[in-house]
């Protein structure tokens, strides 16, 4: 059977619902109903599985679904929490190498949720945040290690990569354009209890970063459950003058509108208040653009570099602008790991420049020329409606 879109939007409300701690009852029995193959493409979409799973089993209701729905979550909660003890074991080796060399690394975003807090998510990789000046000395020494490396940005060094092991990205800022971080934050850094050698942002830091993170650096990822439960989770670690302060900055920023929805929801979910669903639309075009970009027979990377694409063009002009300075334009801080435009870029810095920057655009506007044609049946599809949302409970 396949997966159905609409089915994963009744998933995703009986899960915003029990992972708030909120009455699901209304939520359940359309819920119910929807195939493993549905709840396998939710799952993947959200990645939250190894949270929803907790929450399903304490509220009763996994142990009412179908042994095959309930194997597909299994194995799924399986699947992060594998990834989450391998970051747990590189960050402990991070933090000894951190002693010996009396540095301050600080866990950014999900890193941290997989040493303290409620609960971990799911990771792809983990970032680290260290001064400008220990960025490189960190590098070598994990390069000596055995890791490689790939690409780099304007925050970050090349991800280092081990087999077996998640990529581990290097930060330097905590901003898209590069910008070093101000005293004040490498002041605000805590140990993080039980790491030796690790830090964690101050908590307002914290939020401020994981919520642009979410909304303004991967706007496809606006309202998706595993980014929402990092917030929510970074939002009950604050105070009431900490929520104020960024409440106004968000206020502030060109994407206040957003950012003030994620904000909602994530408070909403982090004190078990009655919450509105304020991204079901781009939800379902998320479950739509995913049924099919993994399809083809194209590599992981380039799926996912298709996905993006698409929803930028389904987000409008601002996203497509951003994506595109933040993807073509963008200077790094290592060298390209392709060997001819590293030579060119030693020898002859703006041919070398000038031959990387048409190399980004080419490839993009095959991304672009692909997710046109996506974007336009997803807009179709979701200009039909969406399933009714159950009335809220309050409880």
């Amino acid at each position: 059977m396949n997966a159905s879109p609409r089915g994963a939007l009744r998933l995703r409300e009986l899960a915003l619902r029990t992972l708030a701690g909120l009455p699901a009852d209304a939520a359940w029995q359309p819920a119910a109903a929807c195939s493993a193959a549905t709840w396998r493409a939710f799952l993947r979409a959200e990645r939250c599985a190894i949270r929803l799973e907790r929450a399903l089993e304490t509220t009763g209701y996994l142990q009412q679904l179908s042994p095959e729905v309930r194997d597909v979550i299994r194995q799924r909660a399986l699947d992060e929490q594998t990834r989450i003890l391998s970051a747990r074991s590189q960050l402990h080796e991070l933090g000894q190498i951190a002693v010996e060399r009396d540095w301050r690394p600080a866990v950014l975003k999900g890193g941290l949720s997989a040493l303290v807090g409620p609960g971990p998510v799911d990771l792809n990789d983990f970032d680290i945040l260290v001064p400008k000046a220990a960025a490189g000395a960190l590098a070598t020494v994990l390069d000596d290690r055995g890791h490689g490396a790939i690409f780099s940005t304007a925050q970050h060094l090349g991800a280092r990569i081990l087999p077996n092991a998640l990529p581990v990205e290097i930060h330097i800022s905590l901003e898209a354009d590069g910008a070093l971080p101000a005293e004040r934050v490498w002041q605000g850094l805590t140990p993080v209890p039980g790491c030796p050698g690790l830090h964690a942002l101050a908590p307002a830091d914290h939020l401020w970063h994981v919520l642009r993170h979410a909304v303004v650096d991967h706007p496809n990822r606006r309202g998706r459950l595993r980014d929402l439960l990092v917030v929510s989770d970074a939002v009950a670690a604050c105070g009431p003058e900490e929520l104020a302060q960024l409440e106004s900055r968000v206020d502030q920023h060109e994407y206040a509108t957003p950012l003030r929805d994620v904000l909602a929801m994530a408070a909403a979910m982090s004190t078990s208040t009655p919450l509105t669903d304020r991204f079901r639309q781009l939800a379902l075009a998320h479950y739509l653009v995913r049924q099919v970009t993994w399809r083809l027979p194209v590599s992981t990377a380039r799926a996912r570099d298709l996905a993006e694409w698409t929803f930028a063009l389904l987000l409008g002009r601002r996203e497509r602008r951003a994506l595109w300075i933040h993807q073509v334009w963008q200077r790094t801080l290592e060298p390209s790991p392709y060997r001819f435009i590293a030579w060119l870029e030693q020898r002859f810095p703006r041919l070398g420049r000038a031959w990387r920057v048409s190399i980004r655009s080419a490839y993009r506007a095959l991304l672009v020329a692909g997710a046109v044609p996506i974007a336009c049946a997803v807009k179709v599809i979701c200009a039909r409606g969406l399933p009714a949302t159950p009335t809220p409970e309050r409880g």
